[in-house]
């Protein structure tokens, strides 16, 4: 891009994001997600929430684990936790030998994600266009949070595109919401879009 472009670029950025046009210069324009929500209220001494980006704590203090230490996640893990301990204990009467991790990286880090089957596939979009073509009911629903910096609408929406999917087979919702649809305020509307869409395919 000409030098113009970068600028004129940078100052788009700068009015979406909060961010100085000097700082999308300096990182050729690009900030991975990470690195943005702790720039974007670091003036306020506080990291914005990659789950949920309406949360934040303080940047001090994180020992950098993506999930114990995010802003959102350290909000609803806890709950999530006590909850089924209790309901381990007290309904279920099952005593575990060790406490139960709510998120176990190790698994997700040693899975295989080795494409099989479908041999000039990139990514899983392309897979699953793949499966929508050998069976032709199969539809998606495809739901996002706005404030999910994860797995956000436009990324879903860029790999479902991207992929091949026959779009009139892909319905799209997203929610005044972080990456969990079925926490706070948007649960009801969630839960009444899963079952709209489930009983539209029964017909």
């Amino acid at each position: 891009l000409s030098a113009a472009d970068q600028q004129r670029l940078a100052t788009q950025l700068a009015g979406l994001t909060g961010l100085s046009a000097e700082v999308w210069l300096r990182a050729g324009l690009k900030i991975p997600t990470d690195e943005f929500t702790k720039r974007v209220i670091a003036a306020q001494g506080n990291e914005a929430g990659m789950y949920d980006s309406r949360y934040a704590l303080p940047l001090a203090g994180s020992a950098g684990d993506p999930v114990a230490d995010d802003p959102a996640m350290t909000q609803y893990v806890p709950g999530f936790i006590a909850a089924f301990h209790d309901m381990l204990r007290t309904d279920l009467k099952v005593t575990l030998s060790e406490p139960y991790a709510a998120i176990a990286f190790g698994y997700a880090f040693n899975w295989d994600y080795t494409h099989r089957g479908v041999p000039d596939a990139q990514t899983f979009a392309a897979d699953l266009a793949t499966s929508m073509r050998r069976t032709p009911k199969l539809r998606v629903l495809v739901c996002s949070g706005y404030y999910d910096l994860v797995t956000s609408p436009a990324s879903a929406e860029h790999a479902i595109t991207s992929g091949g999917l026959p779009t009139d087979r892909v319905t799209y919702r997203n929610y005044e919401s972080g990456h969990m649809l079925y926490l706070g305020g948007t649960s009801g509307k969630f839960a009444d879009d899963v079952r709209a869409f489930i009983t539209a395919g029964a017909k």
